[in-house]
């Protein structure tokens, strides 16, 4: 995978991508969340999220994911340098 650069223009869409996808989760249930359903809630194209992700199973696990969206902008960019193991 290439690596995104912090305060980069993909990384605050892959970040968008990410709290739509915990908002749309914590709504429907992980198996009830498809790729459209995040981008819509994120108001991107589909075909944007492969971009930032092979597929709908590349998203980080489901508490990450949540975790992810109750922090602030910056604060997730530092959790996200610090604990890279999804990506």
């Amino acid at each position: 995978m290439t690596t995104v650069k912090a305060g980069s223009k993909k990384e605050e869409t892959r970040e968008r991508i990410l709290r739509a996808a915990a908002r749309a989760i914590r709504k429907h249930g992980y198996e009830g969340v498809g790729v459209a359903d995040v981008m819509k809630e994120a108001g991107l194209t589909h075909g944007g999220f492969y971009a930032h992700f092979e597929s709908r199973d590349a998203l980080p696990p489901i508490r990450q994911v949540q975790n992810r969206s109750r922090t602030s902008p910056g604060r997730s960019r530092r959790r996200s340098r610090a604990k890279n193991s999804w990506r």
